[in-house]
């Protein structure tokens, strides 16, 4: 069996053949490697939502040495669906006046009206005629409620305290406050609410709060229950601005364009409007870094109710300042990847496959199904010629599949992947060509293991607008005295050998190279990434990526 490395001091960079040369000069696409290999939060912790209004740095006012410290722009992601059903994104071409070019909507079955968090009230919790309602208000009474806050504030430094100056919590002010805030708890609603809070400063992205028998049917305040629908459109940060990503829908009806900058939201400037907002999410749900935040935020954070009215000023592409009021309609809110797919893409849902106008080999992962490994089979017997390969794992949600077939899949035929363990060819068509992998804030759990290991294991050069979500881990489930509910938490990171043995937990699969989406890119319906990946392929870093693809059988 051929181990594929190279020799210590390296080789000349390169030159892969290049089926078609890449519209974008390299020297407009460098980004810096140093701060983001040290995996830092960009955001100040402590005992906070998330950060306060004041706090929230974007772009390149973010503090020095942090992860986000020198992101350029961002990026404008493409409808994969609509309400009518799947539809292709189309490359290079802007909305029409009357209509996007696609229309983005959640995936099939998706409503796009969302509660966050969503608890289905189960019949049982129904209101009967005649039913007596006392024993309920009884039992409420009966819970002590302080006791039961005590008990989970004492479990969670016991199973999760190991993360707690990786991620910057202060417990002890946790403890305190949230101690008061329970004595003026008074009934199952609010102390469902309270520990939904509690959880949110343990900045863990799996974190729930899950209904035991006795809290069966014990919704959520009313205030946490409004539906809310997407704003039809996307943002992201540039340089300390917020950009439009996406539009479609009721944004795009009353000319809000990807790419536009914007100045200000009802009146407040765009920055502290969205740190705000990003306050505002972090207070109710757990997030396992500030990045996942911030890209939830400019996503599902956008959602209000049916009906409200957004009053925006914009700044177009020749520096024009334009007023638009959207209406809140029906949209979704779930991001699904790329700004712009190449075009032709065959697969399902959960990996799509193709070739880039290039003729790079492309393949879009949204998710990680158990036979995700037998999914690649059918992409890399399509793509066997190619003379190099995007793997984009951006909007991965996660899932579960064995990681070293899926590795061992880009290891060609008699030979294995020795950096960090040995990993044997596997599947029908492995691939041994250069790998360029993909990844945002989005890219959750499995997605980021999955993403992660083929930087860590020295297959393929990573990018990204930002680390991963950095919320992957093994989870324990705590149960409460008073019986209502448990706690589902991280105990422990997964791939702990990861970012030089701290794992993914809090931090997130950090990229060799980071970069934001270019506005102009955005407006002409560009993936800035991809166009980096084209880029890369052409010219590969090989001094980065241990493998040696110079060596490989084809």
């Amino acid at each position: 069996m051929e181990r594929i490395s190279r020799s210590s001091s390296g080789c000349s960079a390169h030159k892969a053949s290049k089926p078609g040369a890449s519209p974008r000069s390299s020297a407009a696409r460098k980004a810096c490697n140093s701060s983001s290999a040290r995996g830092e939060n960009p955001l100040p912790r402590g005992d906070r939502s998330s950060c306060s209004a004041t706090s929230l740095t974007v772009g390149t006012s973010r503090p020095a040495g942090s992860a986000y410290a020198k992101r350029p722009r961002c990026s404008r992601q493409p409808p994969v669906r609509s309400a009518r059903g799947p539809r292709e994104g189309t490359r290079g071409t802007r909305a029409a006046a009357e209509a996007p070019p696609w229309t983005p909507g959640p995936p099939a079955g998706e409503n796009p009206l969302v509660r966050l968090p969503r608890f289905p009230l189960p019949a049982a919790a129904l209101l009967i005629a005649g039913a007596n309602l006392a024993p309920a208000a009884a039992a409420a009474q009966e819970v002590d409620y302080v006791a039961d806050v005590r008990f989970a504030l004492d479990e969670l430094e016991r199973e999760c305290g190991h993360f707690f100056r990786q991620k910057g919590i202060e417990w002890k002010q946790v403890s305190r406050r949230f101690q008061r805030e329970a004595r003026e708890v008074e009934n199952h609603e609010a102390h469902h609410a309270l520990l939904w809070r509690l959880l949110a400063r343990l900045r863990d992205g799996h974190a729930t709060v899950r209904p035991l028998a006795a809290g069966e049917g014990v919704d959520l305040p009313a205030e946490w229950r409004v539906e809310r629908t997407g704003a039809g459109m996307f943002w992201c940060v540039s340089d300390g601005k917020v950009f439009v990503k996406n539009s479609w829908a009721g944004a795009a009806a009353v000319g809000v364009e990807p790419g536009m900058q914007v100045l200000e939201v009802d009146g407040e400037p765009a920055a502290k409007w969205l740190a705000r907002r990003v306050e505002e999410e972090s207070d109710r749900r757990s997030f396992s870094t500030d990045h996942q935040a911030l890209f939830h935020t400019c996503h599902w954070g956008l959602a209000a109710p049916v009906g409200t009215r957004l009053k925006l000023e914009l700044r177009d592409g020749r520096r024009k300042k334009r007023k638009r009021t959207l209406t809140y309609g029906k949209a979704g809110t779930v991001p699904w990847g790329p700004v712009a797919f190449p075009e032709g893409l065959a697969g399902d849902g959960d990996v799509r496959f193709g070739r880039t106008a290039t003729g790079w080999g492309y393949v879009h992962l949204r998710r990680c199904p158990g036979d995700l490994p037998e999914r690649m089979d059918r992409a890399l017997e399509a793509l066997a010629d190619a003379p190099g390969m995007i793997l984009d794992f951006r909007a991965n949600g996660g899932g579960g599949f064995d990681h070293d077939a899926l590795l061992g899949r880009f290891v060609p035929e008699g030979h294995s992947l020795d950096f960090a363990k040995r990993i044997e060819s596997a599947g029908p068509r492995p691939y041994g060509g250069p790998l360029v992998v993909i990844v945002d804030a989005g890219t959750r759990s499995a997605g980021e293991t999955g993403s992660g290991m083929f930087k860590e294991d020295g297959r393929a050069y990573m990018i990204g607008e930002s680390p991963t979500a950095g919320m992957s881990a093994s989870k324990k489930t705590v149960e409460l005295p008073s019986g209502l509910f448990a706690l589902y938490v991280a105990v422990r990171s997964n791939k702990q050998r990861f970012n030089g043995g701290r794992g993914l937990e809090g931090i997130g699969a950090i990229p060799h190279e980071e970069l934001a989406y270019d506005p102009e890119d955005l407006a002409e319906g560009r993936d800035t990434l991809i166009l980096r990946a084209e880029e890369l392929l052409a010219d590969f870093p090989s001094r980065e990526v241990p493998y040696d693809h110079t060596r490989r059988d084809r």
